[in-house]
């Protein structure tokens, strides 16, 4: 199929090969477009990941130093409640508030599981709390509840 248009000369290499090749120009010109834009796109994204990923990392520490935090205030609250459970030392007897918490008899060991297992805390936070093996404290609590379930 032969066009013919009676277009001026400069306007004849439009015809057939040049529109093609002008519309595939064209079509370039948009594709580099859109390929600028979603690199930027993915620049932004990639950069928005990196400061999650920061944050993360930020918030992972917090809750690690707030966990030792939550440890250290747990064994000093068993200290001290064994503290009001004994009697008070004589006059001449010192307390070293830097070193561990007391050794605890079976009862008042047991005790100390029971009550932390009630308030919610894990058998590893409790073991590492009181300063017993995890099995210690998963037996006493298996007793406990066997006890509780016979009566």
């Amino acid at each position: 199929m032969n066009l013919n248009l009676n277009l001026p000369p400069e306007l004849q290499i439009l015809t057939g090969a040049g529109v093609v090749a002008v519309l595939c120009l064209l079509a370039s010109l948009i594709c580099l477009v859109k390929h600028r834009k979603s690199r930027l796109l993915v620049t932004a994204g990639q950069e928005q990941i990196e400061e999650l990923q920061s944050t993360v990392k930020r918030l992972k520490e917090t809750i690690d130093v707030n966990a030792e935090h939550v440890a250290e205030m747990s064994r000093r609250l068993v200290w001290l409640d064994t503290r009001i459970r004994r009697p008070k030392l004589a006059a001449e007897e010192v307390v070293d508030d830097s070193s561990e918490a007391p050794k605890l008899n079976i009862t008042e060991r047991r005790h100390r599981v029971v009550t932390l297992a009630a308030r919610g805390q894990s058998t590893e936070a409790i073991a590492t709390t009181i300063g017993m093996m995890p099995g210690e404290v998963e037996l006493i609590l298996s007793l406990d509840q066997a006890a509780r379930s016979g009566r």
